[in-house]
């Protein structure tokens, strides 16, 4: 017996399509796949799980390719499912008892709709944290619930309807028939892809249009059109198409809640009050229409009726984070910092993950920080700064603000310690100043390795910063002196080969090497490291490097071309008096 049969419709799914079916196949006795023109490897998998693959041209008309995957349908019910989609194990049973102990001939069941965007709003519903038990979307941090009919008895006349969001529903209201609300979930994935839901959204406002254009008073096409304009922001046609509706004598929810949005962000916010409104003696409670009255209201110059609607509405939904987003975003506007730190505190708390919460609370605290800053009041400053830090402790303008208290402060010390602290956690940052406070304070407190590691990182990643490069001369060149004032001759030149390898271009490099090595007597060697200077900076060197590479090449036999530095010395430095008494000697 064919109990279930699983049907879908499916074009260029291969990224998805195999979880579905995964998902479905203990589930269900036969699965359908009707293929619109893949180009890909969809059809390939579809067949690899023994789905019975048919085609279909293509025709800009969903519900005619659903019909279509309901005609080869044997099953006495049938699961609907996109490839994006997916069922879990846990829910087996509560659909396999609704087709074997029916209580209806169709079921609703809960579309779980996962995203990245704790703000994300279907059909009134708001984004939730992910808590469920289900191995499906268990790893996703938040989901959105609604409902859909996608279980039904498979009678002859069962059939689709509309050519976007086609559903079988208004086939079943027509006959009477009832849709209860069945426990099982429905997996959906497709909101996680924002190149494809852009493409799908476009595509479906281009069909909606198409529609209306057909049907220009039918309050199902007008809602779709008004559905599809509201997604892809075209507001005006978001606006005509809800006040078509409500000249039909429809005042749905999402009528007056989009409407409203749409003559909000348009800027008529006496008009999009009068929506809120309506939606308001409807429902009390709305909190979206709530904070949306309270965002026009501020617009139309009312701020304090504005705010305490966004409070209101706050109270009665603290998850609400839309909420919270508005209410800080208007305290930062009014000069309220601290006021805007408390509230997005809050809604950190609900949604520790939310970018914009995240951005608003650095704004909120880097301004409380330097109004404190303008105050003097340097400790609430540095706290304002370090709260920052302890939620977002990757943001280079953090610690660059904390740095800026200190050292308005005087205190070069705690900058030093917050620089390495912005070391530690945003490496490469700074623009060299972190690394030249950090390895000054290291050097001055006796930690000579470590200020050496953090100048080389910093050299790496900033090799431009003259200041840098002067500090790095300056503490191997101390390092290296220290060393040849005890006679550590080769501990002393290889702390000045240490700092070549990084600042390869800087003559006081040279020089040391030179001191060290006539200071031991060694003048072969000093000679060679003469040359060595010469090569990475040339004509540097007083005439001295020239002078000794000139003597040491000519004793060991290479004389055109000590002739040939002892030239290029004289025209770079033609008063030497060394120079001049060499290359008379050799002319003699």
């Amino acid at each position: 017996m064919t109990l279930i049969s699983l049907a879908m419709i499916v074009k260029n799914e291969e990224a998805t399509l195999a979880r579905c079916l995964e998902s479905v196949k203990p589930l269900v006795d036969e699965m359908i796949v009707v293929d619109t023109g893949s180009t890909d490897k969809t059809i390939d998998i579809a067949g690899e799980f023994g789905a019975q693959v048919h085609h279909f041209e293509w025709r800009d008309d969903f519900a005619a390719a659903r019909n279509e995957s309901l005609r080869h349908c044997k099953g006495e019910w049938v699961l609907v499912l996109d490839a994006d989609e997916a069922i879990d194990p846990l829910d087996y049973e509560k659909i396999k008892n609704a087709c074997t102990r029916p209580r209806a001939d169709a079921y609703m069941l809960i579309h779980r709709h996962y995203t990245f965007k704790p703000r994300l709003v279907i059909q009134g519903n708001t984004a939730v944290p992910n808590k469920s038990e289900y191995g499906e979307g268990k790893n996703l941090p938040f989901y959105v619930d609604s409902w859909t009919t996608r279980l039904a008895r498979m009678t002859g006349d069962l059939s689709y309807s509309g050519r976007i969001h086609e559903s079988f529903e208004p086939l079943l209201w027509l006959q009477g028939k009832e849709t209860p609300e069945l426990d099982a979930v429905i997996h959906h994935y497709g909101k996680l892809f924002d190149d494809r839901e852009e493409y799908k959204n476009q595509y479906y406002f281009m069909l909606a249009q198409r529609d209306v254009e057909e049907k220009p008073n039918d309050m199902v096409t007008l809602f779709n059109l008004l559905q599809q304009a509201l997604l892809i922001n075209q507001w005006e046609v978001a606006i005509n198409s809800a006040q078509a509706i409500r000249k039909l004598g429809v005042n749905a929810e999402f009528v007056l809640y989009g409407g409203g949005q749409a003559l909000q962000e348009s800027g008529r916010h006496e008009e999009a009050v009068e929506y809120f409104d309506e939606l308001l003696r409807q429902t009390s409670g709305h909190v979206q229409a709530m904070v949306r009255k309270g965002l026009s209201l501020k617009a139309m110059g009312d701020f304090g009726a504005g705010r305490q609607l966004i409070i209101d509405a706050m109270k009665l939904d603290p998850t609400f984070v839309f909420a919270h987003v508005c209410l800080a975003d208007l305290e930062l506007g009014a000069g309220n910092f601290d006021e805007a730190k408390s509230v997005l505190e809050s809604g950190l708390k609900a949604f520790p993950d939310d970018s914009e919460l995240t951005r608003l609370y650095v704004q909120a605290c880097g301004s409380l920080a330097e109004s404190e800053l303008g105050e003097n009041n340097f400790a609430a400053a540095r706290q304002a700064a370090l709260d920052a830090i302890r939620i977002v402790s990757n943001e280079p303008a953090l610690y660059n603000l904390l740095l800026k208290i200190e050292l308005t402060r005087n205190d070069y010390d705690q900058a030093a310690r917050d620089a390495m602290l912005g070391l530690q956690n945003c490496p490469d940052e700074g623009n060299g100043l972190w690394h030249r406070l950090a390895a000054v304070y290291l050097w001055e407190t006796g930690e000579r390795e470590t200020a050496k590691s953090i100048l080389e990182s910093g050299l790496k990643a900033f090799p431009t910063d003259s200041e840098l490069t002067g500090l790095c001369v300056q503490v191997y060149g101390r390092m290296a002196e220290s060393e040849l004032g005890v006679n550590n001759f080769d501990a002393a030149r290889q702390t000045a080969l240490d700092a070549i390898k990084i600042v390869p271009n800087e003559p006081a490099l040279f020089s040391l090497l030179l001191k060290i090595e006539l200071t031991r007597n060694d003048r072969d060697q000093a000679a060679r490291d003469a040359m060595l200077g010469l090569r990475n900076c040339l004509n540097e060197g007083n005439g001295l490097w020239h002078h000794l590479a000139a003597v040491y090449l000519w004793e060991t036999g290479e004389r055109e071309i000590a002739k040939s530095i002892l030239e290029s010395g004289l025209n770079a430095f033609p008063g030497d008096t060394e120079l001049v008494r060499f290359k008379n000697m050799i002319s003699g």
